[in-house]
């Protein structure tokens, strides 16, 4: 059993390694037709592209409850931690999809806390992470102020397969797969 998790968690860094150091190194942002007519370098993302979110620790309640039911997150747990919520309807449905940045003890490690992408199904989530990242969420660290702003987490106007791709760090583009981010 240790093992297992020893590797998912060495998954998880490598993951988080190659989403922030090796791909925006070896792969542009944008396709040549795209850097032509946005006449934007490779690889750039102008700062009024990105629609930063805006989280919350204490709206959403309903939202957050799903949250920490979806990650099995105790009462006692939360004592002490926020979770931060921030919706977007990422696919034009009409529905906004939950960010929750969960700054709680055992959601966070030595590269940052977990952050969820969830749509609502049946009033139940589900996430829209890659299968590593299901349960406990993306490592990273996320300064919010007061007001629940950051810079970390922008969407995009632009999509992929219908859905908005989302920014980090206005370096890096996560776009949609067809099932995942």
């Amino acid at each position: 059993m240790k093992w297992k998790r020893r590797r998912n968690d060495l998954t998880k860094i490598l993951l988080f390694l190659s989403v922030f150091f090796i791909l925006p190194v070896c792969t542009p942002v944008f396709s040549a037709e795209e850097n032509s007519a946005a006449r934007k370098p490779p690889g750039r993302i102008e700062s009024t592209d990105i629609k930063w979110l805006v989280f919350s620790p204490t709206k959403y309640r309903h939202e957050r409850a799903l949250v920490e039911k979806y990650e099995h997150i105790s009462k006692r747990q939360s004592n002490g931690g926020h979770i931060y919520i921030a919706l977007e309807d990422l696919n034009g449905d009409g529905t906004k999809e939950i960010f929750a940045y969960i700054d709680i003890f055992e959601f966070c490690g030595q590269i940052g806390c977990a952050i969820g992408i969830y749509q609502i199904r049946d009033n139940k989530l589900v996430s829209l992470l890659p299968p590593e990242f299901e349960y406990g969420g993306f490592p990273i660290f996320i300064d919010i102020d007061k007001e629940g702003r950051q810079k970390v987490f922008g969407i995009l106007q632009s999509k992929t397969l219908g859905w908005k791709d989302i920014s980090l760090e206005g370096k890096t583009v996560w776009k949609w797969n067809g099932r995942n981010y």
